[in-house]
């Protein structure tokens, strides 16, 4: 009991006063260990372990100095650096969790040196030979990825079919070409240069007819095999070496065998399917933590509730509907709702509800619960589940934003401190990523108190070049969030659609957190009268990312405890590493790209760190540490062995993924001199690999099987860190607080007890 209690006492302040303790140099994180504890799991979740290594509590006070866990520092001023650590070595293996904390010393650059830092992987003379490296280091980020000759699909179809069955596939052909490069085409050309965008347009086709005809020649000896056992040709690509065909059992298997042949998929008609919320969960990957008993359920801390708490800013709520109880009879999961009277807010026991009510649908994606018979009318699972939201077991609080204006509603939200808000509203008419609304500022309050805060993006549409968030989407607190269409075949694949907003502000910001699946298309968003109906656009989308986080808080408080799950920028950071990386352009982000103006860091596709979550050998890490002006800190390794040293990743890994966060202050004081912290990753082969930009306080890298057989350390460069001008945070300093995580993986998806092949 006392290591339990030890640890419970640490992690429960965000502000802890800790004695500080050298106990000895640990190789190659060239840091002190001043505190760690560790829980060892069992793969089948039974835990073997748990307890405190270093035991701070034996030197509370015992004039070594204290440590602020906020700022990171001691009464001397010496500096530390909070680390989360899970990872499992091998299928089968324990799982070994540990949150530690170290003294780090800082390594303060001069102009000169944070130039030839900056320039050192870049030994080039001039811009074209930059380019070029760039380039290059893009193709070794994206490796060689493995490609599945059949889809699991067709795979099930030729176990079970006859050799008369036919089936329509899509054939795609190894790359033995250059990739399609087409004349471009601006939407200005007709009107500013139309003799020149007509030659650039015949120039088009031409190009076009000339690849058609290439690819012709390569696709006719696969296609007459295939025909030789029955198959049909269809429909001949041009944009992928591929070609449609209606195919036979043994055409099917001829084609398999075909060592032409890179991967065969069943042909999907462009027919929309109609989503509730259980296509949803599926979707964006919930339905792992789900099945994990991760749905809400445990109390952080940060308050006085049982669950995890949600507060939902809306317009009005029924506050009787059956979604809401904890179980059929049960007690409201709804504990209160608040509405403004002028200059106070009161709990009121009967909202202004009228039909239809946006408040009730957000509130039925973010915490709706039917599985246990809540609603005595629908009584099948199927019906049931179509009807329950992303964090069904999470309490709720309601404020009824009816005019008091969104200063007023977020602070009563924040003074209820929550664990998340979710605001699917947008304030004021101004559509242009207004940096210096008031509402900002009220945002980043509540998010440095601990507050995950999901916003809507807007639907302002994503045409042209500016942003046009709704307020208070551009605050720095806020985890703006884009919808994806709900008609999508296959929903998992949704793209954002025309009618959302786009990112991309005046300082360099892609605002635009993360792409998330919007409300359900069917009839199974909870409504007024305990009736359910239809939801979309990126209110929708916001409660599902709201009900995520709040699983994922969950997740974090079971295998780390509330010090890392209350530190809100842990979240922060894990949540944009919870993305696929998806691009406007259709591609996928690899190293120098930056946030996405409509994707974020890209579509949600939720994942656990645990053995059902992750594909062994696989390792995650947290870092949260002060960064300064010029400071270079190059002391994250990504994979350290227990006495420290970085270690090679095996052969196995071919996928890791780093994201960054930190509070940008001087954002909503209307400032453009705000800071620029470049994130990279050092391999011990000498390649750095860069983050697409410094100036974005989200930024990501994702790279493929480049990163086998090398070690890699995490470094974060203080180009240009001003003074705060925010009185809220680290004022007339110049540092900020950066959270960085980190996560690598084998993506064979063959483990027995890991993530199912359908999981990105």
């Amino acid at each position: 009991m006392r290591s339990q209690s030890t640890f419970t006492h640490l992690t429960a302040l965000s502000a802890l006063t800790l004695a500080a303790l050298a106990s000895g140099q640990s190789g190659e994180e060239s840091s002190t260990l001043v505190y760690e504890w560790q829980r060892v799991v069992s793969s089948d979740g039974t835990v073997r372990e748990s307890t405190p290594i270093t035991d701070i509590c034996d030197w509370l006070d015992a004039g070594e100095g204290t440590i602020d866990l906020d700022t990171l520092e001691d009464s001397r001023g010496r500096r530390y650096q909070l680390i989360a650590d899970a990872g499992q070595p091998a299928e089968g293996a324990d799982i070994t969790y540990s949150v530690q904390l170290r003294q780090i010393e800082g390594s303060k650059l001069s102009t000169t040196q944070r130039r030839e830092e900056w320039l050192s992987a870049h030994p080039q003379a001039g811009p074209e030979e930059y380019q070029a490296l760039l380039r290059e280091r893009r193709e070794r980020a994206q490796g060689l990825p493995t490609v599945e000759k059949l889809s699991g699909e067709l795979e099930q179809w030729l176990s079970q079919a006859a050799p008369g069955d036919i089936v329509k596939v899509t054939v795609r052909l190894v790359q033995t070409e250059p990739g399609l490069h087409l004349p471009r085409l601006t939407p200005s050309l007709f009107d500013q240069e139309p003799a020149f965008a007509l030659e650039q347009f015949e120039r088009r086709l031409l190009a076009i007819e000339a690849r058609q005809n290439e690819l012709e020649k390569v696709q006719a000896p696969v296609i007459a095999e295939m025909e030789t056992y029955g198959g049909v040709l269809l429909n001949p690509h041009w944009i992928i070496n591929g070609f449609d065909a209606s195919v036979t059992w043994g055409a099917l298997v001829a084609l398999a065998a075909n060592p032409a042949v890179e991967h065969i998929e069943r042909f999907a008609p462009g027919v929309p399917d109609s989503n509730d919320l259980q296509d949803m969960r599926e979707a964006t990957q919930m339905v792992q933590l789900h099945d994990a008993g991760f749905k809400g359920e445990t109390g952080s801390g940060l308050a006085s509730y049982n669950d995890i708490c949600i507060a939902i800013i809306d317009t009005n709520v029924d506050m009787t509907h059956p979604a809401w109880d904890d179980w059929a009879g049960g007690p409201s999961r709804l504990l209160s709702v608040w509405r403004s009277f002028g200059s106070f807010w009161l709990p009121v026991f009967s909202s202004a509800t009228t039909t239809p009510s946006h408040g009730t649908k957000v509130a039925g994606v973010a915490v709706a619960d039917l599985m246990q018979g809540q609603d005595p009318a629908i009584t099948s699972t199927a019906d049931r589940e179509a009807r329950t939201g992303f964090a069904p077991e999470a309490s709720f609080v309601f404020i009824e934003e009816s005019g008091a204006g969104a200063v007023s509603a977020i602070e009563k939200a924040a003074a209820l401190l929550p664990d998340v808000i979710n605001l699917s509203m947008s304030f004021g008419t101004s559509t242009t990523c207004n940096l210096s609304a008031s509402s900002n500022e009220a945002v980043d309050a509540a998010m440095l108190e601990g507050i995950f805060f999901a916003k809507s993006g807007g639907n302002n549409g994503t045409t042209g070049s500016g942003c046009n968030v709704g307020n208070p989407g551009a605050a720095s607190g806020a985890f703006t969030v884009n919808q994806l269409s709900r008609s999508a075949v296959p929903l998992k694949e949704a793209t954002v659609p025309s009618g959302a907003s786009r990112g991309g502000d005046s300082i360099g910001r892609g605002v635009i957190a993360i792409a998330a699946h919007t409300g359900p298309e069917a009839d199974t968003a909870a409504k007024v009268g305990g009736t359910y109906g239809a939801f979309g656009a990126s209110s929708g989308a916001t409660p599902v990312v709201a009900g995520s986080a709040a699983c994922l808080k969950e997740h974090f408080l079971t295998v780390f405890g509330s010090s890392i799950a209350n530190e809100v920028g842990f979240l922060y950071a894990t949540m944009l590493l919870e993305a696929d990386g998806q691009l406007e352009d259709g591609s996928y982000a690899n190293t120098l790209d930056p946030m996405d103006e409509l994707y974020g860091a890209g579509r949600l596709r939720m994942r656990m760190f645990n053995s059902a979550g992750m594909d062994a050998p696989w390792r995650m890490r947290l870092f949260s540490r002060v960064i300064e002006d010029g400071e270079l800190a190059a002391d994250m390794p990504v994979n350290p062995d227990g006495s420290g040293i970085n270690q090679p990743l095996s052969s196995d890994v071919d996928r890791l993924r780093v994201s960054c966060f930190w509070h940008e202050p001087n954002i909503e004081n209307g400032s453009t001199w705000c800071a620029d912290i470049g994130l990279s990753i050092e391999g011990s082969n000498g390649f750095i690999y860069y983050s697409g930009t410094d100036s974005d306080p989200r930024q990501h890298i994702y790279l493929g099987n480049a990163v086998q057989g090398h070690s890699w350390t995490i470094r974060l460069l203080g180009n240009d860190v001003p003074l705060s001008l925010d009185s809220n945070y680290r004022y007339l300093k110049d540092e900020r607080k950066v959270y960085v995580a980190v996560y690598w993986e084998d993506g064979d998806r063959d483990d027995a007890d890991g993530p199912s092949a359908d999981i990105d």
